[in-house]
């Protein structure tokens, strides 16, 4: 849940021999859920394990910005001041890198003692920008451009905690389903109504053999 999110922001500029212009920013994200990935395990001791995955996420939203100048008269129901609008569609790809050291066996015997709980640190790349920016001129007319966006970090660390569960079946395949949280250290995106939480929480299963 941290890929990003969907909201609104309001803002005014002035600028020297220019119209004041109020600019509403909209951001609305169409990001999968889901992510998947790949893991390697190694286990140094009895109640240790070193776990490195590389985890594979969508993201995609759209965004909106109406711009909006000149004097509107209060009496009437249309807006009579000059628009321009902008439609950006953007998607990419992110890889997630967590590195974590987990220590199952809360007891031990029982069912507390497949709980373990783990902690370390993790890196976020992002990847393949694609955007496509449409332009709603004042005299009606409209362009397309194909410019990708810049992110405000293309890369990021960040601290990772979970706790879960450990089941070995019949066929010594572990099942280990998890609850992780992440603080990332800075935003992928960060603009206007378009910013990346720095807050990752997420619910998986994780396979291995």
């Amino acid at each position: 849940m941290s890929v990003m999110g969907s909201q609104t922001t309001l803002t005014t500029t002035a600028a020297r021999n220019e119209p004041v212009r109020d600019w509403n920013f909209n951001t609305t994200s169409q990001s999968p859920f889901w992510s998947a990935g790949l893991a390697a395990e190694y286990q140094p001791g009895q109640n240790w394990t070193l776990t490195a995955e590389l985890m594979y996420s969508q993201l995609k939203y759209t965004k909106y910005t109406a711009v909006s100048w000149g004097t509107d008269d209060p009496s009437t129901t249309v807006d009579e001041r000059t628009h321009m609008f902008f439609t950006e569609a953007t998607k990419a790809n992110l890889f997630d890198v967590p590195v974590m050291l987990h220590h199952r066996g809360l007891r031990s015997s029982g069912p507390l003692s497949k709980v373990w709980f783990g902690f370390g640190a993790a890196g976020r790349s992002i990847s393949s920008i694609r955007t496509s920016l449409t332009t709603e001129n004042t005299d009606a007319t409209t362009a397309v451009t194909s410019v990708p966006v810049r992110p405000s970090r293309r890369t990021l660390v960040g601290g990772v905690v979970g706790i879960g569960f450990r089941v070995v079946d019949d066929f010594n395949i572990n099942w280990t389903p998890e609850i992780r949280f992440t603080r990332w250290a800075g935003s992928t995106f960060g603009s206007d109504s378009t910013v990346s939480p720095r807050n990752q929480l997420e619910v998986g299963l994780g396979i291995t053999f």
